[in-house]
């Protein structure tokens, strides 16, 4: 098996692990967060999103960011900043970010992965060598760039799915 398809597999397994976390999701779900500091379920969920989304829609030459060409910013009632992805934002910044309704950010997250499962199909092995230049971390192939994004997935996902489980059980 060539290693597009493995890494194929797995973006489709982490799909499904956070299918699993947001099935039947609420609102207020969504917005409910464990303490002051905490992140909620809705903004882990964009978070995700939107570091898939601008790892690829910067990394794909001539492409754009789903969250830009699919005019999610609006639709999402979000500022349009395409370098906003929830990394590095202070727990100021957390608890006051306005989570939007869980089927529109869902279906953003679609979208995006949507497009990240195109760009993995057309690549060969060579693709996955080359490097990635990342102004702000080191260098890295391809290939880690894109393993990083089903660990993000996946880690965020148990996240979300625990998060839900302890609102669901405090009664919160």
């Amino acid at each position: 098996m060539e290693p597009a398809e493995v890494l194929r597999h797995c973006l489709l397994h982490a799909e499904e692990f956070l299918d699993a976390a947001t099935a039947d999701l609420t609102q207020g779900e969504a917005v409910w967060q464990a303490g002051p500091k905490a992140n909620s379920i809705g903004f882990i969920l964009w978070h995700l999103s939107r570091v898939e989304d601008h790892f690829l829609g910067s990394f794909i030459p001539g492409s754009r960011q789903v969250w830009e060409a699919g005019g999610w910013a609006p639709r999402l009632g979000l500022p349009t900043d395409p370098e906003a992805t929830g990394f590095g934002f202070n727990p100021e910044q957390v608890a006051n970010f306005p989570v939007p309704p869980v089927a529109l950010l869902l279906e953003y997250q679609r979208a995006v992965r949507q497009t990240t499962m195109k760009f993995v199909a057309g690549l060969g092995s060579a693709d996955l060598e080359c490097i990635v230049k990342r102004p702000r971390l080191a260098d890295q192939t391809l290939l880690a760039r894109l393993a990083r994004i089903v660990v993000e997935v996946s880690q965020h996902s148990g996240q979300i799915d625990y998060i839900r489980g302890l609102k669901r059980n405090l009664g919160a």
